[in-house]
């Protein structure tokens, strides 16, 4: 006899950013290191993508694995980007 079972694979994870806030303003002592965090999937991989309204200027990203406690922050360096 034979048995057969349906496996699932997740391949979505729940992310959340908790920095910055939305409505917040980039000023010059942190566009060097823009802090970015939130919470994810243990072991999951976050990608940022930070751009500007000009198709000149290159987009930022960033990534980061988000460790066992489920928190994760990661800096950009945003001072390539149009105001």
């Amino acid at each position: 006899a034979s048995t057969s079972r349906q496996v699932i694979k997740d391949i979505t994870s729940v992310m959340s950013l908790t920095a910055p806030v939305t409505g917040s303003y980039v000023n010059n002592a942190l566009s060097s290191a823009l802090p970015i965090s939130g919470t994810g999937e243990p072991g999951a991989t976050i990608v940022i993508v930070i751009s500007d309204s000009s198709s000149a200027t290159g987009d930022i990203t960033r990534s980061v694995t988000v460790p066992a406690n489920g928190i994760w922050s990661v800096n950009a360096d945003v001072r390539s980007l149009l105001d």
